[in-house]
């Protein structure tokens, strides 16, 4: 490209500082544009996470249900243990949490037992002083759960002498 001294920038003496420059311009563009494609690519992000909201606890319990309905769902409520079927149920909803019932326990709100609503979790200390059990609270005192691998998805109730006996608390994830 040829270059008439008419179109050189005032300290610009020759060619190369010409082209110099337009490449230099055009790299501060692009670096522009791209500081532009990642601030929205931001934005759109922290949209998407403030629009996110906790699913209500009916849509909890009525997907949760499903793993109780029909040789379907029992077939394959049989391959989780409780924290599995947990996982299971808020991933449905895009909420994830942890792999153990421990870790779960972690991730929520203590809440006390007057203070459960559909959707809550439920934990339980079934050896020891960890928390080594999770369901899904649905109403009026019972729960949905997986008794463990291999065993199909069931309600309980939190009056239960056993249950009773092994209840640590409850919580909502926080997310």
């Amino acid at each position: 490209m040829l270059v008439n001294s008419a179109y050189l920038l005032p300290g610009m003496k020759t060619r190369k500082t010409f082209i110099l420059k337009q490449r230099l311009g055009l790299i501060g563009a692009l670096a522009a544009l791209l500081g532009l494609v990642i601030a929205n690519s931001i934005f759109l992000a922290l949209k998407n996470k403030q629009s996110l909201q906790y699913p209500g606890g009916d849509e909890i319990e009525k997907y949760a249900l499903l793993f109780l309905q029909g040789e379907k769902f029992e077939r394959r409520g049989k391959y989780y243990d409780c924290s599995g079927f947990t996982r299971e149920v808020f991933g449905h909803f895009k909420i994830h949490i942890a792999r153990s019932a421990a870790g779960q326990h972690e991730q929520t709100n203590n809440l006390s037992a007057d203070d459960l609503k559909k959707g809550n979790l439920v934990f339980f200390r079934m050896k020891g002083d960890n928390i080594s059990h999770v369901g899904i609270y649905l109403k009026s005192n019972m729960f949905i759960h997986s008794p463990g691998r291999g065993k199909i998805v069931r309600t309980d109730s939190l009056t239960n002498t056993y249950w009773m006996k092994h209840y640590a608390g409850g919580g909502r994830i926080n997310f």
